[in-house]
């Protein structure tokens, strides 16, 4: 990756050719509807006979045509981007034609089958042209909004490591008071203690993007809770259920869950020092359902409120799995429940 001001500047050489992502949901429904809008205006210029007769032949031609040609893109994106940009344009021209003389093949074959005319090569070639700066107007498109989004998304992950890298203070004076009491009294204790707020504080400081296993992010809860038994005895009640095939195979980002179970002890603990909760994964055949639920007595800390930790996780979710994701929360006064969504993925593959 070049740095400004190093004097060297990308040619055709050595740049590649940048398919956006339009595998994803919205960017299939920008692509619908502009399509569609097309359709709209070529059917106007045309202007045949009876307007949604034809508006709706050409809407049907040229969504099969684009669609088919999307969903082949996003197939080989990977492999195309790879490539050097005149390649990868290329490459991505011949796709473009080949989906359309396939369309155009079925729709010969069909209109010979109902007994219309043949081939009419003018048409073919107004068809051809048509399609093609329909694929490039979308891909440009999709590129310049995929250079929006990659500007907002460098942002949202300089602003989610900053939030990240927030230790609060009251928790670490807590912890360090406790592994002082221990190391008097108890000092194998104290020493496991150390672990393990060692342990939360690496992940902490790693790189925003780091993920592990949903069993590491477990651990790094039960990490947690047991600095904070240390601190609260047996007042901290917390139930896990985990239906799962595998909490070793799926990837998730650190620090994605272990935060809402803090959330949980600091807005948990009541007077006497207790709190219940409970943690619930579970999977459907490509997502996984994570619900953290705690019971609410106030806080008993100074510091954020429920709004920060789950603003932050919010904001990852979003650079990291943009509309494949789900976030929410309901309480009430007696209890606080927050629900995540997140596609199954045996590595997180996060985009420069």
């Amino acid at each position: 990756m070049l740095k400004a001001g190093t004097g060297v500047q990308l040619t055709s050489k050595n740049r590649q050719f940048p398919i956006p992502d339009i595998c994803r949901n919205t960017s299939i429904l920008l692509t619908i509807v502009i399509v569609e809008l097309f359709a709209v205006v070529v059917t106007l210029l045309v202007d045949r006979g009876d307007f949604l007769i034809e508006l709706g032949k050409v809407s049907i031609y040229l969504q099969w045509c684009i669609l088919l040609s999307a969903a082949v893109l996003c197939h080989f994106r990977k492999q195309i981007n790879r490539l050097s940009f005149e390649v990868g344009a290329a490459a991505t021209g011949l796709i473009g034609l080949a989906t359309f003389i396939l369309v155009e093949v079925i729709s010969q074959i069909s209109m010979s089958a109902s007994g219309i005319q043949g081939f009419d090569n003018h048409q073919f070639m107004t068809r051809l042209s048509i399609v093609l700066i329909v694929i490039g107007m979308l891909l440009w498109g999709l590129l310049l909004s995929g250079r929006i989004e990659s500007s907002s998304r460098a942002q949202a992950q300089a602003k989610v490591q900053a939030l990240q890298s927030r230790i609060r203070p009251h928790f670490l004076f807590n912890s360090l008071n406790t592994i002082s009491e221990l190391a008097a009294t108890r000092p194998a204790d104290a020493e496991s203690a150390i672990d393990s707020l060692s342990l939360l504080f690496r992940a902490s400081l790693e790189n925003v993007n780091k993920s592990h296993s949903l069993q590491g992010e477990i651990d790094l809860c039960e990490r947690y809770l047991e600095l904070e038994r240390w601190r609260f005895g047996d007042g901290i009640n917390f139930k896990k259920t985990i239906k799962l095939s595998s909490t070793q195979v799926w990837q998730v980002p650190k620090l994605i869950l272990q935060p809402l179970i803090e959330n949980a002890v600091l807005h948990g603990v009541d007077a006497q020092g207790s709190v219940s909760i409970e943690l619930d994964i579970r999977e459907t055949s490509n997502q996984i359902a994570i619900m953290v639920r705690n019971s609410k007595a106030g806080m008993m800390e100074e510091g954020g409120g429920n709004g920060m930790a789950i603003d932050n996780i919010r904001e990852r979710l979003k650079v990291l799995y943009d509309d494949r994701q789900s976030l929410n929360f309901r309480e009430d006064k007696d209890m606080f429940q927050v629900i995540l969504r997140i596609p199954k993925q045996t590595h997180i593959d996060i985009e420069a």
